[in-house]
């Protein structure tokens, strides 16, 4: 549960200026669950209705939802424009 909201959330978060997708990943896991031994695997549960899981440095061509692609440059530039 957040300490600001009387709500609970799922841990996220975002990728600080000079960290790695996946460096962000360990600090955000940390900083909102305390884990501190784990290791990240993309591994499919059973019966999954995911055919493939993968990291990338960009958004990939097929998106399913293609408009997101939009959203995250707007996100960026009011974030940058807060100053945070």
């Amino acid at each position: 549960m957040h300490k600001e909201r009387d709500t609970w959330e799922s841990p996220g978060g975002h990728i600080d200026e000079g960290e790695t997708p996946l460096e962000a990943a360990e600090r955000e896991l940390y900083e909102e669950t305390g884990a501190i031994d784990f290791d990240f695997k993309p591994q499919l549960p059973p019966n999954s209705e995911i055919k493939l899981i993968d990291f990338f440095d960009s958004f990939p061509d097929k998106l399913t939802y293609p408009m997101l692609r939009d959203y995250f440059p707007m996100a960026l530039e009011k974030k940058n424009q807060k100053g945070v």
